[in-house]
């Protein structure tokens, strides 16, 4: 059975910058701020486990960023050779809509 929520509602910020250290190397960085949360998601079955407002929507971390520095070197054959050098960050965020602790991502740096 599938059951949608009535009301949710999401707002928040994102900041791209970017920035060319050298000709060919270029260094990024996200930041990513959300905010997330059922406003009218009452279970049908009526059971009091199944009212889920005011929680947070699932896979909606409240902060998530990243950054990259990636630089491009010619190669005497006309190719190029890219490397890359990244870094990510996801705050803790639920899997499903109940937001019970076994269903919880912890934060993660990769």
């Amino acid at each position: 059975m599938l059951i949608n929520a009535a009301q949710a509602r999401s707002y928040g910020a994102d900041l791209e910058l970017g920035l060319a250290l050298a000709e060919r190397t270029r260094w990024t960085l996200t930041l990513e701020a959300l905010r997330s949360r059922f406003d009218d998601f009452v279970n049908p079955s009526g059971a009091s486990a199944g009212n889920f407002v005011g929680n947070e929507l699932p896979n909606a971390p409240r902060l998530s960023s990243g950054t990259s520095l990636v630089h491009q070197q010619p190669l005497a054959n006309g190719a190029v050779l890219a490397l890359d050098l990244s870094a990510s960050y996801m705050r803790r965020h639920f899997s499903e809509v109940s937001n019970n602790a076994p269903w919880r991502f912890p934060a993660k740096t990769t």
